[in-house]
């Protein structure tokens, strides 16, 4: 129990960097998703394409990668100003990313397959998977309690 409560206040105290790490992931899946439209088909992208879907944007060409670009950065940019609830909105665009990215996991391992359909044991894709709700879990955490709220900017 003191280990998970040293892991929380070390979280709430650099939960900057979490914020750092999903920015230069979605940096990076960015021009992937504009070279190869295949990469959608990632488990973890395909579940921020699914929720992009839901609004009927993935008709625009290369919205996936701008979504992303303009997510991170506004991120980076709430990291940049003081704490305020103006300056905490800026991360919620990420938040979602994150969130539908970890939910991309959940359902390959609820239906036992990957999202390009490739069928996988549930806990072999919950291995595979389980960072990314990791990530969500630290980035919520983040988000809620202040992760950009660190002293060293």
């Amino acid at each position: 129990m003191k280990l998970l409560r040293a892991a929380i206040d070390a979280l709430l105290s650099h939960g900057h960097v979490v914020i750092w790490i999903a920015a230069a992931l979605h940096f990076i899946w960015a021009p992937l998703l504009l070279l190869d439209d295949k990469a959608a088909m990632i488990t973890s992208i395909h579940g921020f394409v699914s929720f992009v879907e839901i609004f009927g944007l993935h008709l625009v060409p290369g919205i996936h990668a701008l979504i992303l670009v303009v997510a991170s950065f506004l991120s980076l940019e709430a990291l940049r100003r003081p704490p305020s609830i103006k300056n905490w909105l800026l991360v919620v665009p990420q938040q979602v990313i994150v969130m539908t990215t970890a939910a991309g996991g959940w359902v390959a391992i609820m239906t036992g397959h990957y999202a390009d359909g490739y069928p996988a044991p549930r806990a072999f894709i919950a291995a595979d998977q389980i960072i990314f709700t990791l990530v969500g879990l630290a980035h919520t955490l983040a988000v809620m309690f202040g992760g950009s709220r660190r002293k060293d900017a």
